[in-house]
């Protein structure tokens, strides 16, 4: 059996603050509880073989005008990969309410092992705060974590 991910992964924007939490979380998905509780509660690190599972990572903080996609969602052998746009505004904001973004993705269940979660994320700035699509390339990063899954 191999990494396989079941449906269309997804991205959240949450008003909660997860700072100081795991930037990755894997639960078992019929046990899974909301999506902040899931980073602030603290529980098992290692997610249980052969059931459906839950993996959750923090992205960044995001403004109001910021757009956040999921480009590309990728699974195959022992590694999950993603690719997200982070399209930033660079001007001034008259009002603001910062959100913490987290992918979700449902996965079939796995057979017991390590496995590599990696989160590349490409970065484009614009400064026309109608005009998102305007946005030029500033930066890309890429996150690795690992997690294990027991017997």
């Amino acid at each position: 059996m191999t990494a396989q991910l079941v449906g269309t992964p997804g991205i959240h924007r949450l008003l909660d603050s997860l700072k100081g939490a795991p930037g990755l979380v894997v639960l078992e998905a019929s046990r899974a509880p909301g999506l902040a509780e899931s980073f602030l509660s603290p529980g098992p690190t290692d997610a249980p073989a052969g059931r459906p599972l839950v993996l959750r990572v923090q992205l960044t903080t995001v403004n109001t005008p910021d757009t956040l996609s999921l480009v590309a969602a990728r699974a195959a052998g022992t590694r999950f990969e993603f690719e997200v746009e982070h399209r930033v505004f660079e001007g001034v904001l008259g009002a603001n309410v910062q959100e913490q973004a987290v992918l979700e993705a449902r996965l079939a269940p796995l057979p017991p092992g390590r496995y590599e979660v990696i989160v590349r994320r490409r970065e484009l700035g614009f400064s026309r705060l109608e005009h998102p699509e305007e946005a030029q390339p500033r930066t890309t990063t890429a996150q690795t974590w690992a997690f294990t899954v027991k017997p």
